[in-house]
């Protein structure tokens, strides 16, 4: 509620102090000029700026009135786990399913020790890679 009025306030004082410049603006203009239909012509701008002036009040609402307080669920909206399970294994399918997609795929002329360097993403082949060299060339 803080927030609301402090920035009512402030949008308040903003427009007042715009329309009281742009009266004054006008007011001086309007001693200047002698001709009768440019002296209407800045009565007629004059009045609106005049009335947001006097119609300020500060003690009404001025930018938004609240016709509601803030209303609260009764369950959490976010996060939801079972989504973000959903999800989770959904990407690691499709990720399964690119690794293998991608081992099939490789030219035979690649020796295994490159692939299995390439699914380690460029680490040194590390202990039980005998394991993968006798899957990866079963698979040619």
């Amino acid at each position: 509620m803080y927030l609301y009025k402090t920035t009512d306030q402030q949008l308040r004082d903003w427009r007042v102090r715009a329309a009281q410049q742009d009266s004054d603006y006008l007011e001086q203009k309007l001693n200047t000029v002698s001709a009768v239909d440019y002296r209407m012509a800045l009565i007629n701008q004059l009045v609106p700026q005049v009335m947001t002036v006097m119609t300020s009040n500060p003690d009404s609402p001025f930018s938004a009135r609240i016709i509601d307080g803030p209303v609260t669920g009764d369950r959490p909206s976010s996060p939801n786990p079972i989504l973000l399970m959903l999800m989770g294994i959904l990407l690691g399918a499709i990720a399964g399913v690119g690794v293998v997609a991608a081992a099939v795929l490789l030219p035979s002329t690649v020796k295994s020790e490159q692939i299995v360097r390439f699914f380690k993403f460029g680490r040194p082949l590390a202990a039980g890679s005998h394991v993968w060299k006798r899957l990866l060339e079963g698979w040619r």
